[in-house]
């Protein structure tokens, strides 16, 4: 078992270079993680493609990375996902117009802002088949941080998603307590849990135990 956060903390290796892991998508119905948002490219080209998680395998020992079975061809081809590389700008309107640099040189954040933002706005909109592969699912990075009720209130937040490597299914999620006596979190089934129709928090099951 392990949990999302790792992916979402490493880089992939592909057959030619590695690839950091943006987002992970799952199946709140089969609790299964079906895509991976990989980062692809350099600073002004960057790009986030979908890839099916049916080609992600876990490291093969000690120290070994997460893999992916594709090339950059094959990356280079996948379907973009605009909207996280539109989330993670880093917003530079309110730095110096000019910055000098260690060695004396300047350069200005707010035309570098302006460059990547013209091209993201140049950027056509995702094609429906795009749009559709994940539609509807799930985003771990969305639910890392909810806040979860029961009925005397509020519990906690979700800190982490535990999975199955070999079949992806996601069977518990990790609860970081309302307890300043308590450092270490909770383990509760997925079962014990519903996420409220507004997405804004989860709310525990009566019989909610730990695991």
């Amino acid at each position: 078992m392990t949990v999302v956060t790792e992916l979402l903390n490493t880089a992939l290796a592909t057959a030619d270079e590695t690839c950091p892991v943006r987002e992970v998508f799952f199946d709140l119905h089969t609790r299964r993680i079906e895509y991976l948002a990989l980062e692809i490219g350099g600073w002004f080209d960057s790009d986030e493609v979908l890839v099916s998680a049916d080609l992600v395998g876990p490291p093969a020992g000690q120290g070994a990375p997460w893999t992916v079975s594709l090339d950059h061809g094959a990356l280079d081809n996948a379907p973009r996902w605009h909207e996280g590389m539109r989330e993670d700008m880093v917003d530079l309107s309110a730095w110096p117009p000019v910055i000098v640099g260690p060695f004396g040189g300047t350069y200005a954040p707010i035309l570098l802002y302006e460059q990547l933002f013209a091209g993201f706005k140049d950027d056509p909109a995702p094609t429906p088949d795009e749009d559709r592969l994940v539609t509807g699912m799930e985003r771990a990075t969305a639910w890392i941080g909810l806040p979860v009720f029961g009925l005397g209130g509020e519990l906690g937040r979700v800190a982490d998603l535990r999975f199955d490597p070999a079949t992806r299914r996601i069977s518990t999620f990790l609860l970081a307590r309302n307890d300043p006596e308590s450092d270490d979190p909770v383990e509760y089934p997925m079962s014990a849990v519903h996420l409220t129709r507004q997405k804004t928090h989860l709310v525990m099951e009566k019989d909610g135990s730990t695991v």
